[in-house]
């Protein structure tokens, strides 16, 4: 029942902003959310959402209890050390291990609502894209991929804004953090050049029938019809299902929404502001109209664009390679971005609204019908307080 309240949050304070239109009521709803998203990561018990909570404690807890320093970290850890680093610099000022699982939350919660509020024209529909596919979700298990993900959008900032070093520097240490974090350094080669209709027709056709074939009845049809393919390395991909296809489906709907906006039909420019950047510091710098509202600043569209690509395809992998499902969102988070600032390019009032009913009513079935089931991790929520923890 908390969910609901926190989707109904989102609602109410968009609604009495009106979206965000203006500078101040932008950044009171903004921080509104934030906080009852934030609340509800960090105020968590230990046994919520699965096992890997208890794992990071545990963590934190050896950290404290055996008083390690900078070294012991990469004595006893194989990888991740900025993580674990950060935890062994916290644990020294604070051992209360519900405390960390709070810190953990805040650099991601924080990116994401920044993100939002300096890039999002429709700050509703991306907030509710982030809390209904996932990106919110998994904070409550995979703490330190996303506590990465934080860093990235630091990094993402970065190279919106061709700040290269720092791009570097930022992707760098959320790898030193997760090492699959490296994979954000392939964003400096698609930010240029968009990927045509044609070979997007490819990726969508390609991700198609390798669905199709990692369907158990198909895939053990063609074992079983090619002799050689049930031996040496083949043979094992003759147990591998499918299982995270769903996501493909989702990303691959939000990359074609977003190209019908962007690119299905030349528009005329109607651009509501001027933006003009300052090369020797490198930032954005918005000429507003003599009006009140607020303006946020434009993000380079093909680079969203080619990330949501991207993600795609990582989605489409995990049915042979479940980490692909964590690699993905290095790119996909950004479709947060994407989707909202796309759909609003569009001119007609009615499709514009059709999309954004469609997504938020997609979004909220998504939510609760993977959340209200038997044996689901997330319901019901459970505060640290309301029953004892203990840690295996």
């Amino acid at each position: 029942m908390i969910f609901f309240g926190l989707y109904a949050l989102v609602g109410i304070v968009c609604v009495l902003s009106n979206n965000g239109k203006k500078k101040r009521s932008r950044t009171i709803a903004c921080f509104l959310i934030f906080l009852g998203m934030q609340l509800l990561l960090g105020l968590r018990h230990i046994q919520y959402g699965g096992v890997d909570t208890q794992v990071y404690a545990r963590d934190f807890m050896r950290i404290v209890n055996q008083n390690y320093s900078m070294l012991d970290i990469f004595r006893n850890f194989n990888k991740d050390y900025g993580f674990y680093l950060i935890a062994q610099f916290y644990s020294m000022f604070i051992h209360d291990m519900n405390a960390w699982v709070f810190a953990c939350a805040l650099p991601y919660t924080i990116a994401v609502t920044w993100m939002i509020y300096k890039y999002s024209k429709n700050m509703f529909l991306s907030f509710i894209m982030f809390l209904s596919f996932g990106y919110y979700l998994y904070n409550f298990q995979l703490m330190r991929h996303v506590f990465a993900l934080g860093i990235i959008v630091l990094a993402y900032k970065y190279l919106e804004e061709e700040q290269y070093k720092k791009y570097v520097i930022a992707t760098l240490i959320a790898t030193f953090c997760h090492t699959i974090a490296i994979l954000f350094f392939g964003a400096y080669f698609i930010r240029k050049g968009r990927i045509t209709e044609k070979q997007l027709v490819w990726i969508v056709l390609g991700g198609f029938a390798i669905l199709v074939f990692s369907q158990e009845s198909i895939r053990i049809a063609v074992f079983n019809l090619i002799p050689f393919l049930r031996t040496g390395r083949f043979a094992t991909f003759s147990t591998v299902g499918g299982h995270l296809s769903s996501e493909f489906f989702i990303q691959m709907i939000f990359v074609g929404i977003s190209w019908v906006a962007l690119f299905g039909k030349k528009k005329e420019s109607s651009q509501t502001y001027i933006q003009t950047t300052n090369r020797k510091i490198g930032l954005s710098a918005v000429i507003r109209p003599s009006n009140s509202k607020f303006y946020t600043t434009e993000p380079n569209m093909t680079l969203l664009f080619n990330m949501g690509v991207v993600a795609t395809l990582f989605y489409l992998m995990t049915i042979a390679i479940g980490e692909s499902y964590r690699m993905a969102q290095y790119f996909s988070l950004f479709t947060i971005i994407l989707v909202p600032n796309a759909i609003n390019k569009i001119r007609d009032k009615r499709i514009r609204l059709l999309f954004i009913v469609l997504i938020v009513a997609f979004g909220v079935r998504h939510f609760f019908g993977g959340l209200f089931v038997d044996g689901s991790a997330y319901n019901p929520y459970v505060f640290f307080w309301e029953s004892p923890q203990s840690l295996w």
